[in-house]
This record gives C-alpha cells, sequence and structure tokens, in this order.
C-alpha cells in the first residue's frame, strides 16, 4: 500500500489538532507463549489531527509506523497530519469507505439497533477485508520500531484490526474483548474531538438524534464478544487470516517483532 511523504505544510487542511483521546499502548497484553512488548504495538483516534508534542512524545517511544484505516473520503478532509514530520511512514489501508458517506451510515446506525448487531457488522468486515487484515498484521510484523493503529474514533475499524493482531498471536477472548472495552469510556471524549475538528466521520451534524448510547457509539463486552462468536472465537477470525495470507513465515515474524516470551 502507498505511504505517506512528508507533507508540504501548505496544502495540509486547517484542522484544529489536539491530543489523542483513545491513544494506548497494547504492551503487557498476554498472548500465547507470552506478552505483546511495550511501545510496540499502540492504537489511537484520528493520528492526522494529533498534536505535534504529542507526536514528538511518540516518537520517542520509538513510534515508527501509522496504519491509517480511514477512507479515501476522511483522508481528503483530513489529510496525513504531522506525523511524517516526525520521521513516521504512514500506511493507508482503508478498511471500509462507507464511514463518512452520510446516508450509508444513518442506515447502519438504523439496522444496529443493539451490541451484538454492531458485532456482526464487524464480522462482515472480517469476512469482506481478510485480505486488507492481513496487510496490517504485515506493516506491524515486517518493520522496525512500533505501529500506531487508527482510524477515527479508534473503536470499530481499529477494534477489528487489533483483534485480528491478537487473535493471529493466540490470545483468549476475554483479552480480546477486555482490550476492546478499554475504548467505552473514552467515546465520550472522542466524539467531542472529532465533532470539534469537524470531522466527516463524526456523527453529530448529519444525525442529531442518534442516542449518545447507541451501540454504534459505544464499545461494551457484547460487541466485541458477537463479533467472535460470529466468527468461531480466536481460532475462526485466525483461520480467516491463515486463509487469506498469514503465512507461517509471516506468523513467526509478527510473534518475534510483538511477544516477549514467558
Amino acid at each position: 500500500m502507498p505511504e505517506s511523504s512528508p507533507a508540504q505544510s501548505g496544502s495540509r487542511p486547517r484542522l484544529r489538532l489536539s491530543r489523542l483521546e483513545n491513544l494506548r499502548d497494547l504492551g503487557g497484553l498476554p498472548v500465547r507463549g507470552g506478552r505483546l512488548r511495550p511501545a510496540r504495538l499502540w492504537r489511537a483516534d484520528d493520528v492526522a489531527l494529533a498534536s505535534a508534542d504529542q507526536l514528538a512524545e511518540l516518537t520517542a517511544t520509538g513510534l515508527r509506523r501509522i496504519i491509517d484505516l480511514r477512507s479515501d473520503q476522511e483522508l481528503r478532509a483530513t489529510g496525513p497530519g504531522l506525523a511524517a514530520d516526525y520521521g513516521m511512514r504512514r500506511h493507508h489501508l482503508p478498511l471500509t469507505q462507507e464511514v463518512a458517506d452520510p446516508e450509508v451510515m444513518a442506515a447502519v446506525f438504523e439496522q444496529t439497533t443493539s451490541p451484538e448487531g454492531a458485532g456482526r457488522w464487524y464480522a462482515s468486515l472480517v469476512d469482506g477485508r481478510a485480505a486488507d487484515l492481513v496487510q496490517a498484521v504485515r506493516h506491524v510484523a515486517e518493520h522496525p520500531g512500533g505501529a500506531l493503529v487508527h482510524c477515527a474514533a479508534g473503536k470499530d475499524r481499529t477494534g477489528v484490526v487489533v483483534a485480528a493482531v491478537l487473535a493471529a498471536l493466540g490470545a483468549r477472548t476475554e483479552d480480546i474483548v477486555a482490550d476492546y472495552t478499554a475504548t467505552d469510556a473514552r467515546v465520550p471524549a472522542v466524539l467531542t474531538r472529532l465533532r470539534s475538528a469537524g470531522h466527516v466521520a463524526a456523527p453529530d451534524g448529519r444525525m442529531r438524534d442518534v442516542d449518545r448510547n447507541h451501540a454504534m457509539l459505544r464499545a461494551p463486552a457484547a460487541t466485541m464478544q458477537a463479533m467472535l462468536e460470529q466468527l468461531g472465537g480466536p481460532e475462526g477470525l485466525r483461520d480467516r487470516l491463515e486463509r487469506a495470507g498469514l503465512d507461517v513465515a509471516l506468523h513467526r515474524r509478527l510473534r518475534a517483532h510483538l511477544v516477549d516470551p514467558g
């Protein structure tokens, strides 16, 4: 997938930059045979809106790769951000193109009335984009330094990709679910951040009557549990990745890069 080159300051959209609200290092999460190494795998909300001071802090931790799951429309609206100025390489890997389409997302919100329904939507992303999930795994595994996965809120698309990485490494259902649900308390602050920047994926402005507790605006355990159940557990998710190209060599590189044995 294409990588960004250092952005030209004159071509950047005028955006309100702010510190990330859903940033976390997945270091310490248990997987088969050990735990994730610190500062090797991060997840976050939209890094294109991240402030310069926070990007400098992340660079100091060894972060070198950004895996950008936003749609083409989101990228056009928000731009690549400042990460390239701090030596980070960006891989644009849009997991779905529909999230910035008001009509499509209004229909998704209308049809997805429960956490379990949101989980089934996630499962459909896995089934439809398994090859892209493998590509994300490859970006994490095959380059030195840390990698950060993000979309807009760092919840749905990011949650699916992180679950794929964890499943590939043999994580248990409860640990994948626990990582996902850590986002739930952060959702209000994330949505405030996106709205303040006029982000095209922020629901307000096109769906003003959406309940703040709508299934698509939360990250409860039931959602990730439903996704994994639909796929046949972490093993079923890993099986889909293997059929889409996660071979033995890539799996070994992923484990060598991310996992601290013991």
